[in-house]
């Protein structure tokens, strides 16, 4: 998406039909830079296109069941447009929005070709599929609210919307499709005739078990939102308690939370070392039950060998010989039914041949396998108990010391700690009982699945009776494979554009950042700094916004490099504009300038709204050879000046005067520059 002109009619303080601002869609000087001081329209510029696309606006836009011009109204003027011309895919469209006295807005898109304009269906869809609604605060947004991006970020919905504008929406669509495709299958299943009554009860079971996944899925989804967030919260808690200025209580803090890591780290160590002890079972399990038996058959076998009768007195192959021949060792013949012939026949029961001492010989060396194994059993017991042991005192004088601080902490008598050791406490809390409900659903998750296997495998017996039954249940034995096969590539998708989006942080926070630490992603793609060690950063605002801007500009960057990727499973990326409003307020002049550096190579279309303060000096210098399009916000107003100030700007050695008074009307108007 390349935004070409933004149209505004009566909306907000820019009256009448005739501001329009084109953006610049150079490749080289791919910035717009709109300068305006604070009231005077930037802010409600940035809300024009967000309310344009998706009828939304900011946190910090005020008044905003307000949005038609005051000045139009005191004329008569009962409604207000935004008009947004975009490029996509090589293809033009005009977006529109008008609102009517009424407070009912309406939206329309269309298809420009020639002169001719061609209403697109779905236009919400469509425009959602170029660019979430989820992820549209970060890519126009307020600079004095990116700070506070990763805060605010809802876990989940976050990491769903970002895999929207990597492309990943085409294959999680199929997903769901198959799902559903799945779920007509077991539906078609339960309206089958003729089914016996178990049949019957195992379908019915079967689709009662989908529709009690889905949910369960969903409840995870976001039970694993909510820890996210307690965690974000038990973090700020902690850096406060790291910060406070009380020495006592900052010493204890940080000792309380070496203590925490350790006890974490040795309760880990426990856990590993039970699982260890568990594991035994399986390593020597026949060696412990089978020492009984093994004595028994050793000393058998002891026994009856002392007593020539293992092996057998007389070996098989030389009574046969005997038989054969007609004689016995002795010369005398052997004729069948003499009472000799009786004799050495009945021999063979009591002969030895190779099978039998085949099995002897296993016999013997597994009993003694088993007797001597016994030993390598006691041994790795004692070992992982004296392990045991150990970590068991190192953990009880850890809790024990932990105590200690922490009871030393609660006696400090300073209200704000006390605050937010409450706050500490309620966080873990929290944290607790989020982890106790994952890990029961998470228990009810297996169950299910566990079960509708069992389901299934039942179905597929009754299908070498059925061949109904035996078509459904290959379709979906065959659906669930896809499923698991698009998942495990999105996965795999997913895993290596987190590398990539953390390498370009990285190599930005390495050449603009004045501390030595790295970006770390998590699951749902929110991000923090941490040290070699892993360990987290506290930031300042000022890193916390370079910290954000550069995520933001390296998703950019990322989906931009995607833009026209081949392949049948994910949709190529997209080109986002960056619309910024004031995004340097929180930086001092050595990040101003980095960002000024980095944002324009990240982005292919930036659009600057700054007020002098932000613009003028190290930004100047900066972007001016960046700059495709300039315009500047001139305030109209009805009153006398008195001692207003006129907010005088140069520019390229020539002066503008912002705010003008005694005019005929109050508003703002644009004036391009560039």
């Amino acid at each position: 998406m390349l935004l070409q002109k933004l149209k505004l009619v009566n909306f907000r303080q820019f009256y009448g039909d005739t501001t329009e601002i084109e953006f610049s869609t150079d490749n080289i000087k791919n910035i717009t830079l709109i300068h305006g001081e604070n009231g005077l329209g930037k802010t409600t510029l940035l809300n024009a296109i967000l309310w344009c696309l998706y009828e939304k606006l900011t946190p910090d836009f005020e008044q905003q069941d307000e949005l038609i011009s005051l000045q139009a109204i005191k004329e008569g003027k009962r409604d207000c447009r935004v008009e947004l011309s975009f490029e996509y895919e090589s293809k033009f469209y005009l977006a529109q929005r008008n609102l009517h006295n009424s407070g009912q807005s309406v939206f329309k898109l269309f298809q420009i070709d020639s002169c001719n304009h061609s209403e697109v269906p779905n236009n919400t869809a469509f425009i959602n599929n170029i660019l979430p609604k989820d992820m549209a605060e970060y890519f126009f947004f307020h600079g004095e609210g990116v700070s506070n991006i990763n805060k605010k970020q809802p876990g989940e919905k976050f990491r769903l919307a970002i895999r929207a504008i990597l492309g990943f929406n085409l294959a999680e669509t199929a997903i769901e499709d198959l799902k559903d495709i799945n779920k007509g299958w077991t539906k078609e299943l339960a309206e089958l005739k003729n089914v016996s009554k178990e049949q019957s009860e195992l379908i019915i079971k079967k689709s009662n078990n989908e529709d009690r996944l889905a949910k369960l899925e969903s409840i995870l989804v976001q039970l694993k939102a909510d820890k996210e967030l307690h965690n974000d919260n038990l973090e700020d808690v902690l850096v406060a308690l790291r910060n406070h200025s009380n020495v006592n209580a900052n010493e204890l803090q940080h000792q309380v939370d070496d203590l925490t890591r350790r006890n974490i780290s040795v309760n880990n160590k426990i856990l590993a070392t039970k699982i260890e002890k568990q594991c035994l079972i399986k390593k020597y399990g026949f060696v412990i039950f089978g020492q009984k038996l093994a004595r028994q058959a050793l000393d058998f076998i002891d026994e009856q060998s002392l007593k020539a009768k293992l092996p057998a007195p007389y070996d098989r192959s030389l009574v046969t010989d005997l038989v054969e021949h007609g004689f016995c060792i002795c010369g005398r013949e052997l004729k069948k039914g003499t009472a000799e012939f009786e004799k050495v026949t009945g021999m063979i029961e009591k002969s030895d041949n190779p099978v039998i001492r085949d099995k002897l010989k296993k016999s013997t060396a597994c009993g003694s396998n088993i007797k001597s194994r016994m030993g390598d059993f006691l041994a790795e017991l004692a070992s992982i108990d004296r392990r045991f042991s150990e970590q068991d005192l190192e953990k009880r004088d850890i809790e024990a010391e932990l105590a200690d601080k922490k009871k030393a902490f609660s006696e400090i008598k300073v209200d704000e700690i006390q605050v937010l050791e409450n706050q500490k406490a309620a966080c873990q809390n929290k944290i607790s009982s989020t982890d106790r409900d994952i890990g029961t659903q998470n228990r009810n998750v297996e169950m299910i699945r566990i079960d509708l296997q069992n389901i299934d495998a039942k179905l597929k017996r009754f299908g070498a009776e059925d061949v109904r039954i035996s078509r459904l249940s290959k379709f979906q034995s065959f659906t669930e494979d896809l499923i698991t096969l698009c998942a495990t590539k999105l996965d795999q998708y997913e895993a290596e554009s987190k590398i990539t989006i953390a390498n370009k942080v990285n190599q930005t926070l390495q050449e603009f950042s004045r501390k030595d630490f790295k970006v770390r992603l998590g699951e749902d793609f929110g991000f923090h700094l941490v040290r070699e060690d892993g360990k987290p950063v506290a930031k300042s605002k000022g890193e916390n916004l370079l910290l954000n801007l550069s995520f933001v500009s390296a998703l950019i960057e990322f989906a931009q490099m995607r833009k026209g990727a081949s392949g049948d499973f994910l949709v190529s990326g997209t080109t986002a504009p960056f619309v910024i409003d004031a995004p340097f307020g929180e930086l001092d002049n050595t990040y101003k300038r980095a960002t000024a550096e980095f944002l324009p190579k990240r982005s292919r279309q930036l659009i600057f709204l700054l007020s002098s303060s932000h613009w003028s000096g190290d930004v100047d210098e900066t972007i001016k050879n960046k700059i495709g399009s300039e315009y500047i916000l001139i305030s109209h107003k009805s009153t006398p000046q008195n001692d207003k100030p006129e907010d005088r700007l140069s520019i390229d050695g020539r002066e503008y005067v912002q705010s003008l008074y005694n005019q005929g009307k109050d508003a703002t108007f644009v004036e391009r520059i560039k």
